[in-house]
């Protein structure tokens, strides 16, 4: 994948995880940035997961991309 492909899907799954959390894009890209990181897994592969989570019901994500594990205050 080219450099800025995988930029548009990290700022696509940024937005999806923004709406699914109710938290602000930067809150967002932190918490996709630290699931990577402990998942073990790129967060271009991460983000591209999210994507397809949102039409194939299938893909297992990490927990805490579901629920607002995380303490940050939604954006409302």
């Amino acid at each position: 994948m080219e450099a800025s492909q995988n930029s548009d899907i990290f700022e696509q799954a940024r937005g999806v995880i923004a709406a699914r959390l109710d938290v602000d894009p930067d809150t967002a890209a932190h918490i996709l940035e630290r699931v990577s990181q402990r998942e073990r897994i790129s967060r271009d592969e991460l983000a591209a997961d999210v994507l397809v989570s949102c039409t194939d019901s299938r893909v297992a994500l990490p927990r805490d991309l579901y629920t607002n594990g995380y303490g940050f205050e939604s954006a409302a």
